[in-house]
């Protein structure tokens, strides 16, 4: 349906790699077609606009919205992902379908006025929400977590390590690495306990003096900048937890997605 390529849209070779892992429609002929819905959902993760400010060349926003609303409620984006994640892993890297090693970060953001759930972060002046990433060596992300703001760092790891064994995501790994938010040899039993997996703070050098680039930490944190690539991602306008779930799993889905694409 769409005239205008918008940078957003989805390319013939990354719909065909996609497509397979959609639900099947109930109706035999959709009015508007799965790669029109996505490019509408996909449009507002990157560029921000309202679902009523769609532009008129896209399926109308009821259509994205009750599509979008529907594959975020039944885990569909995250499932995509996931999958995603391994062909990239397997195909272009050459590597075991699950990592061995992962990384664990968060990320503060600000809410808008209809943002839920809200909270203040007093380390970083931010009243909003606080976003938890475990990415894998190659950036990709496997597992997140939404919270309030003052959500501490600690809380939030166990709150990762919990959902991530319930998906099967640690299967393969070893070892988790993460900031010195995450110090503490208390936090390291929990974790354990829960993953069976022992945690690596990875520590700043004592006579560092201003930035440096700490080894593997830094993986994270450009995973981190690659959410400010989908303006959605800059602060928190959604009224759900699992909407804004939902809009990280696409953020990461369409990186997976690009490299598949291109390859």
């Amino acid at each position: 349906m769409s005239h205008k390529q918008y940078t957003s849209n989805l390319t013939d070779d990354e719909y065909n790699i996609i497509c397979k892992y959609l639900p099947e429609t109930k109706t035999k002929h959709l009015k508007y077609s799965y790669l029109d819905i996505l490019n509408g959902i996909f449009y507002v993760d990157k560029n921000a606009c309202g679902w009523r400010d769609l532009p008129i060349d896209l399926p109308p926003w009821k259509t994205c919205y009750y599509h979008f609303r529907k594959l975020s409620c039944n885990g569909v984006f995250e499932y995509i992902k996931l999958e995603l994640n391994k062909q990239v892993r397997t195909l272009l890297h050459d590597k075991s379908k699950y990592p061995s090693c992962m990384l664990l970060d968060t990320q503060s953001v600000k809410n808008t006025d209809t943002g839920s759930p809200c909270g203040i972060d007093g380390n970083k002046k931010v009243k909003g929400i606080k976003k938890a990433l475990l990415v894998d060596t190659l950036g990709l992300n496997w597992d997140r977590a939404v919270v309030p703001a003052n959500t501490g760092e600690r809380d939030c790891g166990i709150i990762i390590a919990q959902t991530a064994v319930t998906k099967g995501i640690l299967k393969n790994c070893k070892v988790v690495k993460l900031d010195e938010g995450f110090n503490g040899e208390e936090f390291a039993l929990d974790f354990y306990e829960e993953t069976g997996i022992w945690v690596e703070v990875v520590q700043k050098p004592k006579d560092q003096k201003g930035f440096a680039v700490l080894p593997m930490r830094w993986v994270v944190e450009r995973s981190n900048a690659w959410m400010d690539k989908c303006r959605r991602m800059w602060k928190n306008c959604e009224r759900t937890v699992q909407s804004a779930q939902a809009m990280v799993d696409i953020c990461f889905l369409r990186i997976a997605l690009k490299r598949l694409g291109k390859s």
